[in-house]
């Protein structure tokens, strides 16, 4: 992080409404009326199957919910929320100034904010009447001091041409390498926990900023990220304040999804960083470390071992500023996920997927025995008239780890 005196150098970092950083509240993804609702531009949700849960085209969150919200924490200058939605349909606050008349989108841009003050920020949009949608974000951040370049490591959660979990991450015997959704076109091989209120830690030298990676699906639950340093609380200011729960579910299933994102760091202390799932499940394929250096020292990325040929590209991006216009942003939004209702009944009803709430007894509801996750959602399940017809063919073909906690 610069110092008092040394100007940062500012990056935007853009990502899909699908990135679990980017949380939308009463519940992530349901119907249209009462929750917020994903939908895709080139996925029918009638093709929805086990088989075909990976939506394509470009990715939105839609609510005609009265009061529903979007919020976002991060650190730095600026802020555009993508979308479309009427003049007077709702109203954006920033920290604690006076909330704003939103006034409609232009050009696919719902609000846009520059020349903050640079240091933590929160926003939230509230939906005041009639259809919001949300398809993206992009934020202004600092990143080390002016003159330097980003110089970005790869780490993979599992070890690469291996079944081992990365020693890079700290785990327990909860964690394990898994190939997800192997039932479909493309396997997504990541690092998982099945266990509510399990752990996973690593630690960071030499970083400006971080972003964690794995998939939205419909069973995943809530997670948090905590982030320390030898440094102090100072070593710290500028990262997410660690009670903020995020949720990557969504009804189809989201590869490379941006799950947690850390800037303004200080690339001369150590960070230790802790990932606690508190739902069903939760996976990790790759954390991104950041660091900046002189011109003079940056390597050329030929010096650099390659990267793995599975899904190399991230979802969000990042690069110096000036921010994206909507054309250049959308060809950054063409990927991953839907499904959030169906005629085969109601999708949505409540389901426990908690098996130990003492965990962290404050992040649930109780419903009678049951307890529920209280901002991630009702657990989405697809139709399950197909139950019968998967446990016949466990011996007969390779199950997603995914669907064992089904049967």
């Amino acid at each position: 992080m610069a110092e008092a005196d040394t100007e940062l150098a500012l990056y935007n970092f853009t990502f899909t409404d699908q990135s679990a950083y980017v949380i939308f509240l009463p519940y992530r993804d349901g119907p249209l009326d009462s929750q917020w609702n994903v939908s895709y531009s080139q996925s029918a949700q009638d093709d929805w199957s086990y088989s075909n849960n990976l939506g394509k085209g470009i990715s939105s969150h839609k609510t005609t919910l009265v009061g529903a919200s979007v919020e976002l924490s991060w650190t730095g200058t600026g802020v555009w929320i993508y979308g479309t939605g009427d003049r007077a349909a709702y109203t954006v606050q920033i920290d604690f100034d006076p909330a704003v008349l939103g006034q409609g989108d232009n050009e696919g841009v719902l609000f846009t904010q520059t020349n903050l003050t640079y240091g933590p920020h929160d926003l939230t949009l509230t939906v005041l009447n009639s259809l919001i949608s949300i398809t993206g974000v992009n934020i202004t951040v600092g990143l080390g001091d002016s003159g330097t370049v980003l110089q970005a490591r790869n780490i993979h959660g599992m070890l690469t041409g291996t079944t081992a979990v990365n020693p890079f991450f700290t785990v327990d015997e909860t964690w394990s390498v898994v190939d997800l959704y192997a039932n479909q076109s493309a396997s997504y091989p990541c690092i998982a926990t099945y266990t509510s209120g399990a752990m996973l830690s690593f630690t960071l030298n030499a970083t400006v900023g971080f972003e964690i990676y794995g998939s939205d699906d419909w069973y995943q639950g809530l997670f948090t990220v905590t982030v320390t340093s030898s440094g102090g609380t100072s070593a710290v200011a500028s990262v997410p304040n660690n009670t903020i729960q995020y949720s990557p579910r969504s009804g189809w299933t989201a590869l490379n999804q941006l799950k947690y994102l850390a800037t303004g760091l200080d690339n001369r202390e150590t960070y230790n960083v802790q990932v606690q799932n508190l739902g069903n499940t939760f996976n990790l394929a790759s954390v991104i470390a950041y660091d900046a250096v002189p011109r003079r020292r940056a390597r050329n990325a030929r010096d650099y071992p390659p990267s793995p040929e599975i899904y190399p590209q991230p979802e969000a991006l990042v690069q110096p500023v000036p921010p994206l216009s909507k054309s250049e942003l959308s060809s950054t939004l063409d990927s991953t996920a839907l499904y959030s209702s169906s005629a085969d009944g109601d999708l949505h009803a409540p389901v426990p997927i908690v098996q130990n709430p003492d965990v962290a007894s404050n992040m649930f509801d109780r419903v009678g025995s049951a307890f529920y996750e209280r901002d991630g959602g009702p657990l989405i399940l697809p139709p399950r008239k197909a139950s019968t017809h998967r446990k016949k063919c466990i011996s007969r073909q390779r199950v997603d780890p995914c669907l064992l906690f089904l049967l």
